[in-house]
């Protein structure tokens, strides 16, 4: 192989942007994986490998210019809405190292950004990059001052959160990227499986077009909620069309291993059953579990064979992946960073394990050093607008400081929460973590019921009468537990238990579950609901080739049911104790009593919750209560 002697190239030039509103620049001027689609240059496959000092690191392998490369992308450093600076190293390839440094000034009619370059590498790296990516980096950065001039209604999420969503309401070529041809006949395939699905229509004609329409990159990571709030449907519903869609060969659904810390899904798998037992976050070294409400986030892309948008990842160091991040500065070695941040809101400091709070007033002043691997904090009087930050690290490795936005929280959606979808465990019950692997679903609020006098009933009124009406009980349970947010998990015999994510939503459904068999023929037959409820942690399992629940919290939610008498329910400390348990009972009457329950060695201390008698069920409600 021939090799070259490096150049270094330096390049630097200022826009102006009238009307530009500098947020929204930042955040297109910060998207390197934007900026990079539209230099030209390739997409990664990214893989994990030590970075020789007890971490793991992220390497991106692809080709440029015919010529095979990899790289490292950062750590990058910026401050929300003035400065970003990128960095990749390059371990193979025609280039060595990349710098990019974008300075945005606020001005009286918006603002002008600076853009400076710096590339070290082979003649034939230089040559490529002033005849093709330079200029076409240029070209994005005038796309991005006209764009940002557009008008944007505000909203309270960062810009960077929102420039998807901005981009397709307003879509622009080079900014959004391509769009790959949709297989209209797949599509009327595929559509067709959907055909009597309870879903809205409006809903289904959404994503039919979002289909034909979207952009690769959306397609690529279909986020339901902010399709929600675009499209104007209810989030769950989306939710639930999602699966069915995903069921009928229109989506892909994948699980991301989110890191609390960065909230980066940095490793997919394609089941639940291939969730390991703990990961290692790349980005800040942090070990998690794969507990499915607080690490385990559902992604969403199109079918492949529908359109051929895959995701393409440029660099994993962005600041669009972390919008909770206002600002995060490096510092090396006894070379110390300074800057200056106007400060918003409720801030969280983070260096390594240490935390400070800051809120408004925002000093003057903050000094961060890092000295013997321990991190001080210095904090000046208020100051009457920009904060003057210094971060020094006096020796060994280098230090990352994060300042991120204490107030806001990306909206993700979590395996526990479509674990309380019925149409998850209608379609995808054999989606299910692997055999004697448990893993931690985070709380949850489980319903128990049992029909008391089913067996009179059988030998009463004969089998067919019977088991019509206890089918019909089933029905009735079914459409309460939906219409709270529910998922009915399994049915046992004349049982059925139930999950929701929160406890009120529990007690509606229950309540409504009394209503609704009160209310029926059962109630006529003598059929009474008994009814018990706890919220707490447990554990998704497979149990014979099922997604199911189990621990400690089952045991309560079941034993509770077994103390009701028929016509009341009895909940646990854990529900009636929730703060929006309470206005909820308002017309129902509470009874605490103390029950040793079966396998349970600690007396518990439960609620008899008499629901008032309601239609038909009156007498017999009122009997069972007495």
């Amino acid at each position: 192989m021939v090799q070259f002697a490096p150049v270094i190239a330096h390049d630097r030039y200022t826009l102006d942007a009238p009307g530009a509103d500098p947020d929204l620049l930042w955040a297109l001027a910060a998207d390197t994986n934007r900026s990079s689609r539209a230099m030209g240059l390739a997409p990664g496959r990214f893989r994990r490998e030590d970075d020789g000092a007890g971490g793991e690191r992220l390497v991106g392998e692809g080709r440029q210019i015919g010529l095979r490369i990899a790289w490292v992308s950062g750590p990058d450093c910026w401050i929300g809405g003035s400065w970003y600076r990128s960095v990749r190293r390059f371990l193979r390839g025609p280039v060595r190292l990349s710098e990019f440094d974008y300075r945005i000034e606020r001005t009286g009619s918006g603002c002008r950004i600076e853009v400076e370059r710096r590339l070290d590498g082979s003649p034939i790296a230089i040559a490529f990059d002033r005849v093709v990516s330079g200029p076409r980096l240029r070209r994005y950065f005038e796309a991005c001052a006209r764009f940002a001039a557009r008008p944007v209604e505000p909203r309270p999420a960062p810009a960077a959160a929102r420039l998807g969503d901005l981009l397709a309401r307003t879509p622009s070529p080079l900014l959004a990227g391509g769009r790959h041809p949709t297989d209209e006949r797949e599509l009327a395939v595929r559509l067709r499986r959907l055909d009597g699905a309870r879903v809205l229509p409006d809903a289904r004609e959404r994503l039919v077009g979002h289909l034909r329409e979207g952009a690769d990159e959306e397609l690529a990571r279909l986020d339901p909620f902010a399709l929600a709030d675009r499209w104007g449907v209810p989030r769950r519903e989306l939710l639930r069309l999602f699966v069915r869609a995903t069921h009928a060969g229109l989506l892909r659904l994948h699980w991301g291993l989110r890191c609390a810390t960065c909230r980066l899904a940095s490793e997919m798998v394609t089941s639940l059953r291939e969730l390991p037992d703990q990961s290692r976050c790349p980005g800040c070294g942090a070990t998690f579990g794969s507990d499915l409400d607080g690490h385990v986030e559902a992604r969403f892309s199109v079918e492949p064979a529908l359109r051929a948008a895959c995701d393409q990842t440029y660099c994993t160091a962005g600041a669009p992946l972390r919008p909770h991040v206002f600002a995060q500065l490096v510092a090396e070695p006894g070379r110390p960073i300074e800057a200056r941040a106007r400060l918003e809101g409720e801030l969280l400091l983070r260096v390594g394990p240490e935390t400070l709070s800051l809120a408004p007033p925002h000093p003057g002043r903050l000094a961060i050093a890092v000295r013997g691997g321990e991190p001080r904090f210095e904090v000046g009087p208020p100051g009457d607008g920009e904060t003057e930050i210094t971060f020094s690290v006096e020796e060994g490795r280098p230090a990352l400081a994060l300042l991120e936005r204490a107030g806001w929280q990306a909206e993700w959606v979590s395996a526990a929460l479509l674990l309380t979808l019925p149409e998850f465990h209608e379609l995808f019950s054999e989606e299910a973590p692997r055999s004697r692997h448990e893993v931690s679903a985070g709380e949850m609020t489980l319903v128990f019921t049992d029909l008391r006098g089913s067996t009179a009933l059988y030998e009463r009124v004969g089998d067919a009468r019977a088991f019509s009406l206890v089918q019909d009980h089933f029905d009735k349970l079914a459409a309460a537990v939906d219409a709270e947010g529910g998922a009915l998990v399994k049915t046992m015999g004349d049982a059925v238990m139930a999950v929701f994510q929160t406890a009120p939503a529990a007690v509606r459904a229950a309540l409504a579950m009394h209503r609704a068999i009160a209310d029926s023929e059962a109630a006529d037959e003598g059929l009474v609901l008994k009814l018990g409820l706890h919220a707490g942690p447990c554990l998704a399992v497979r149990a014979n080739g099922r997604l199911d629940f189990f621990g400690q919290a089952v045991n309560l939610a079941a034993r509770a049911q077994a103390q009701s008498h028929g016509g009341d329910i009895v909940a646990t400390d854990a529900v009636v104790s929730h703060p929006g348990v309470p206005p909820l009972l308002a017309d129902t009457a509470r009874e605490p009593f103390v029950a040793v329950l079966k396998g349970i060695a600690k007396p518990q201390r439960l609620w008899r919750l008499r629901p008032p008698p309601t239609g038909r069920g009156r007498t017999t409600s009122t009997a069972a209560a007495g």
